[in-house]
């Protein structure tokens, strides 16, 4: 933008005049200023365009992180009000120049949309249908008489599994092997999981198999997400738990938690098949086997929704590849999998809350527009306001700061209730 037009733009500025129209001084004097009463008094005019006194209210709660601070004195309400009639001038000439509708304002914005229409779909669909019965949180509750001492092996497959168990079976020690064999967090400990209480195990199944098991007892292979399983019970105890109202909210956690897993799961099925969703397992395979001669290119694809391709450069946004194939082809492939299925979700979650007008509803749009206002005028000075600052010396920031202390001041002010 050249100077001519940019000085155009700041007469644009300069021309807008304000007129207050309300009493600032019987606004800061009312401690009840916010009452219906004053919310559609008029403060000021900008280019036609009306500021309320809830106008003010609103500008000055999201301005203080929404305590409800009292406007106490006149001084301190014109200050306030002089801002907000600043950033509706601002905000008039970004609108009047465009950049309201600028591409990275408009992408910001519909992601924005997006993730607020996913958030409120999800706790609908998932949060909102879980209901935990008393008789689960005393069932819970009844399990919490019980600590283990246990040990656990993972590996990547069945065979892997079954080849482990008959070497325990046959005489070598449950620590010895997982040592050897097993990938989880606790190989180096022996498979050693500590004293286990309910609720501490994830995935739930292994505390499932545990609970199952007597003192000395080992289970037999088992599957989870992953991979599979051994588990051996060292002790097994019986200890008196505290109240039941004592840990009443966090069974209660811990159920809604599993839960909410639990409907994840069946919704992001449902949603897979609505969209068309697929998964490229031969790809994905390929992508967690980790050798370099068998790279593939960024573009390859590992799934679709809809049409709509998610490739190996998707997935490394989310993921690190180069991490994860360090592990077992096996596990890294099961990994890889979980991720993908939680990104694919994701999408899955944003195309049908848009999908079922999500986006639209009130409050969403409000703060979409918000946000627009906000980044439209961010813009604004970028490109037009401080286009040519050169930028000043630190020295210059303290000196004007001294002679105009005022500005980044407030009164001091109480808020004080009498009887």
């Amino acid at each position: 933008m050249d100077r001519a037009k940019r000085r155009d733009h700041h007469a644009n500025l300069s021309r807008a005049k304000p007129l207050v129209l309300a009493s600032l001084l019987l606004l800061a004097g009312c401690a009840g200023w916010s009452s219906p009463h004053w919310e559609g008094m008029i403060l000021a005019r900008v280019n036609g365009e009306t500021i309320t006194a809830q106008d003010l209210e609103e500008a000055f709660n999201e301005n203080h992180k929404g305590h409800g601070v009292l406007l106490a004195e006149y001084r301190m309400v014109r200050r306030f009000l002089e801002r907000v009639i600043d950033q509706q001038l601002l905000w008039q000439e970004a609108r009047r120049i465009g950049l309201d509708r600028a591409p990275e304002v408009e992408r910001a914005v519909e992601n924005f949309k997006q993730n607020r229409a996913r958030e409120a779909f999800f706790q609908e669909e998932v949060r909102d249908r879980v209901l935990i019965p008393e008789e689960a949180i005393r069932a819970s509750y009844e399990k919490m008489g019980v600590r283990f001492q246990a040990r656990h092996i993972l590996v990547e497959s069945r065979a892997q599994a079954e080849k482990a168990w008959e070497r325990i079976k046959a005489g070598e020690t449950f620590s010895q092997v997982a040592r050897q064999v097993s990938h989880a967090l606790t190989a180096r400990r022996g498979g050693d999981l500590g004293i286990v209480q309910w609720g501490q195990l994830d995935p739930p199944a292994l505390e499932e198999k545990l609970w199952a098991l007597g003192k000395g007892e080992m289970s037999e292979p088992f599957e989870t997400e992953e991979g599979w399983n051994l588990l051996w019970v060292v002790e097994r105890m019986s200890v008196k738990p505290p109240p039941l109202e004592e840990v009443r909210t966090y069974i209660r956690n811990v159920l809604t938690r599993r839960a909410i897993k639990r409907r994840s799961k069946e919704l992001f099925q449902e949603l897979m098949a609505r969209w068309g969703g697929e998964i490229y397992t031969p790809v994905l395979q390929e992508l967690s086997r980790g050798s370099p001669a068998r790279e593939l290119p960024p573009t390859a694809v590992v799934a679709t929704i809809a049409g709509e391709k998610i490739d190996v450069g998707h997935l490394g946004k989310v993921a690190n590849l180069e991490k994860i194939r360090e592990l077992p082809p096996e596990m890294a492939f099961r990994l890889l999998q979980r991720l993908l299925e939680r990104e694919l979700f994701s999408l899955l979650l944003a195309k049908e809350a848009m999908a079922q007008g999500y986006g639209e509803r009130p409050e969403i749009v409000r703060d979409s527009e918000k946000l627009r206002e906000d980044l439209a005028i961010d813009l604004l000075l970028k490109r037009v306001i401080f286009a040519d600052f050169a930028g000043v010396s630190a020295q210059e920031v303290e000196d004007y700061y001294r002679t105009h202390r005022e500005k980044f001041t407030e009164p001091e002010a109480v808020q004080v209730s009498i009887i």
